[in-house]
């Protein structure tokens, strides 16, 4: 079997729910040669209780 091996680059949630911060990961994955960029979203309030704390990098930003 020749199949030819992709390059999987994982942004996550790192667009921060920006679009265009989104397209430009892409922009950077294909500048560095990979194949397929997995992106993730969630929806905070579905996944976090109201009443947690925020972790300390939240604060500054």
């Amino acid at each position: 079997m020749n199949s030819k091996v992709l390059i999987i680059a994982e942004a996550g949630v790192n667009h921060n729910g920006s679009l265009d911060l989104a397209k430009r990961l892409v922009d950077e994955a294909a500048t560095a040669g990979v194949d397929i960029i997995k992106f993730q979203t969630f929806k905070a309030d579905k996944l976090v209780s109201k009443t947690a704390r925020q972790a300390e990098y939240q604060h500054r930003n």
